[in-house]
């Protein structure tokens, strides 16, 4: 014989009293404590952390962020090719497409080769 009485509403997401949690204690116990941070919030924390370093002779405080961005450029224009697909995708994640490219006008030798290269498929 069930414990509930004919006067609860049992179905569906109503449980019998019998069967809910406790006022004031966890279904999860052994859960996340309290003030322990996740990936996110320790990697945000270590980035805007500051350090020094020297620009053109002078030491310069910056944050670790800005010094990683800074380095990935620099590396793009020494022709390093895993740096400059790295900045493209960073670019293309934080511009997306707000950024128009157009294509340049094309010369009267071009359209030609072009039309030739069209006409041939």
């Amino acid at each position: 014989m069930p414990k509930h009485t004919n006067t609860e509403d049992i179905g569906y997401k109503q449980p019998p009293k019998s069967n809910q949690f406790q006022k004031g204690k966890s279904g999860n116990p052994k859960g996340r404590p309290k003030g322990s941070k996740n990936l996110k919030t320790i990697l945000k924390k270590e980035l805007e952390e500051k350090m020094s370093i020297q620009i053109r002779g002078k030491v310069k405080k910056i944050t670790k962020q800005e010094a990683i961005v800074m380095n990935l450029v620099n590396n793009t224009l020494k022709n390093d090719k895993y740096a400059t697909q790295a900045l493209l995708r960073l670019i293309t994640n934080i511009v997306g497409d707000e950024v128009e490219v157009t294509a340049p006008e094309l010369q009267s030798e071009d359209m030609a080769i072009l039309k030739r290269y069209t006409n041939n498929e």
